[in-house]
């Protein structure tokens, strides 16, 4: 006499909070929009880094010019600003006081992503 034995096994698969501040994502296109995430990234800093190359060529056929002419046309401009900045470290030591009462705090998030 055959004997078989049939198992079946059914894996519910949802996002379904698991602890407070988790999430399973099993069964969506989190994969996915991680990928483009990461590859996004990459190529903002390939880029940022192309921007930076070709800045420094510009600056080198400016010279110690403000203005750059091609075909009577001016297309290129060295722009000035200012920022002023306050020695953080140095405020507080010296004057805990003022640092207390001046300072701001700006709390924000952002995405860590494993590869």
């Amino acid at each position: 006499m055959k004997v078989s034995t049939e198992v079946i096994t059914e894996v519910v698969r949802s996002s379904v909070a698991i602890e407070k501040d988790k999430v399973v994502l099993d069964g969506t296109n989190a994969d996915e929009l991680i990928k483009e995430f990461v590859n996004a990234k990459e190529a903002i800093k390939a880029f940022e880094e192309k921007k930076a190359n070709a800045e420094s060529a510009i600056r080198a056929l400016l010279g110690d010019k403000k203005f750059g002419i091609i075909d009577g046309v001016e297309r290129v401009k060295v722009a000035e600003r200012s920022r002023v900045s306050v020695d953080t470290e140095l405020l507080q030591t010296a004057w805990a006081e003022a640092y207390e009462a001046c300072k701001r705090t700006t709390n924000y998030d952002f995405l860590v992503v494993a590869k």
